[in-house]
């Protein structure tokens, strides 16, 4: 029950770190977001790290939480850029289908699967899939977005986030604390590349935010990357501690919690199939806990 408990709380973080996220997304450029985040991340995570006094692990588990990071820096690159081409209606279900890899990964490496897991497994996939539906709205002409280019990009998103999962369960094997940390230093060092090299691309972006409020464009990145890393830790304690694809499918809960939180601080209006798509999740993760 713990490691179901884990994963409900990695679902949490990530959805409102996916929240905050796209909000700041909103008004600064995209590396200096994933930099911001992997920032906060890294140092949050040593902090952690420091505080426990956790033995460093095998290099092979810092190795494959080095892998995860990069894997997630890829995956939300390209799940940003789907949604920036084409519509969360269709872009949001594809990349919550990553979620069949660790299922699938977890399957074969023997996780039992009864009758009461199965049916949580799909009401819990199909809930969240439905929750992240948005209402396709018509442009001015009457005319539909071409939505064929975002989604070969979506399923590299849902790639990317099922390999994510998988990583952190085998990188967490003698601690939840050093992958965490591996994973984010791993990741601020790729995007401190990476702006580096764009700088004259983002320029523009950068100075801009300068010029406002430097907390107030800063804080929610470094906010957002702490949040990253508790769920990375609350799921890998899941995983190592639980079955892994029961906890993959309740961390994969996160779209809820980002949809629910545009609802109610955003007023955005949830669809009939959005509801539904909330109470069949609930109802897939009570079965869950009962198998």
């Amino acid at each position: 029950m713990l490691a179901i408990a884990m994963a409900l709380c990695s679902a949490l973080a990530w959805g409102t770190a996916d929240f905050i996220g796209g909000m700041a997304a909103k008004r600064t450029a995209l590396p200096l977001v994933l930099l911001g985040t992997s920032l906060g991340g890294m140092v949050f995570a040593a902090l952690l790290v420091a505080v426990s006094g956790q033995d460093m692990p095998p290099g092979r588990d810092l190795l494959l939480g080095a892998g995860a990071g990069l894997a997630g820096l890829a995956a939300l690159s390209a799940f940003y850029t789907a949604l920036a081409i084409g519509k969360m209606s269709i872009v949001a279900p594809i990349s919550a289908s990553g979620t069949a890899i660790p299922v699938a990964v977890g399957i074969a490496g023997g996780d039992p699967v009864g009758t009461l897991t199965a049916a949580g497994f799909v009401l819990t996939v199909g809930g969240v899939m439905l929750a992240s539906r948005e209402q396709q709205e018509p442009t001015a002409d009457g005319a539909r977005t071409d939505h064929q280019r975002s989604i070969p990009l979506a399923f590299a998103a849902a790639a990317g986030f099922g390999l994510v999962f998988v990583l952190i369960a085998r990188a967490s094997e003698a601690s939840e604390l050093w992958p965490a940390l591996s994973l984010k230093a791993a990741s601020f060092a790729a995007m401190a590349v990476i702006v580096l090299t764009r700088l004259a691309a983002i320029r523009t972006n950068a100075e801009g935010a300068a010029q406002q409020h430097t907390a107030a464009v800063w804080m929610p990145l470094l906010v957002v990357g702490t949040l990253d890393v508790t769920a990375n830790a609350t799921y890998a304690y899941g995983a190592t501690h639980g079955v892994l694809s029961v906890t993959a499918v309740l961390a994969s809960m996160f779209p809820v919690v980002t949809v629910m939180l545009a609802h109610r601080i955003l007023g955005e209006r949830l669809i009939t199939l959005q509801k539904a798509g909330v109470v069949l999740a609930l109802a897939g993760v009570a079965l869950l806990a009962a198998a």
